[in-house]
């Protein structure tokens, strides 16, 4: 029996689950579709901005999407092993629906993917989950956009930390997109309006 984090009121609970489950294919090409999607808006410059501005390069924006598809396949496989099978399989789905050739995509080792930052976000929503899982990890999220962005270095924590606010809605729409191919449905949650409150990673973690 597993567990799945829903916000309810201003307290995350604990839902518990039957057995294990496995992705399917189904499951893993569908979810695959949902990044070729967001990755379209993301170069449009329509997910993901900071103080209105659209990000310089999406490329870590999909980090961020990835990272958010781990969780929630974690909590619905209730294994984090098999949600970074099965996020693997569907990052090389996302990478056949782009204009890569198949035989480039051949030569690409699942197995030796970088989902270091992601494999962070989930390690931090499993250290967080107790409490409020989300921002910790937004907050790592945020350090790791704006790592280049010298203006945003230079005004430190505290604009890191509003910038991670300003991240809630998409980080959160692509996680309850993927926990409902497994059935659920869960509400965006509600966070504190001082960002202080969660600065539980210091910028420039995500260096």
């Amino acid at each position: 029996m597993g567990t799945i984090l829903v916000e309810t009121g201003s307290f995350w609970r604990r839902i518990f689950l039957l057995d294990r489950v496995i992705a399917s294919e189904e499951q893993k090409a569908g979810l695959a579709r949902v990044l070729q999607s967001r990755y379209h808006k993301l170069c449009a410059g329509e997910l993901y901005r900071a103080d209105g501005r659209p990000l310089r390069e999406p490329t870590e924006a999909v980090t961020l999407d990835t990272g958010m598809m781990l969780i929630g396949l974690s909590e619905c496989l209730r294994s984090s092993s098999q949600a970074e099978k099965a996020l693997r399989d569907i990052v090389m789905l996302f990478f056949g629906a782009l204009v890569i050739s198949s035989e480039a995509c051949r030569k690409i080792d699942r197995a030796k993917l970088d989902l270091r930052h992601q494999l962070k976000m989930l390690s931090l929503w499993t250290q967080y989950r107790q409490n409020a899982p989300l921002m910790p990890v937004l907050n790592f999220a945020a350090a790791l956009l704006s790592r280049d962005d010298r203006q945003l270095q230079q005004t430190g924590n505290q604009t890191v930390a509003r910038m991670a606010r300003a991240l809630l809605p998409d980080a959160w729409a692509i996680y309850s997109k993927t926990v409902s191919f497994f059935g659920y449905a869960v509400d965006e949650p509600r966070i504190a309006r001082d960002p202080e409150a969660y600065r539980s990673v210091p910028h420039g973690q995500a260096a």
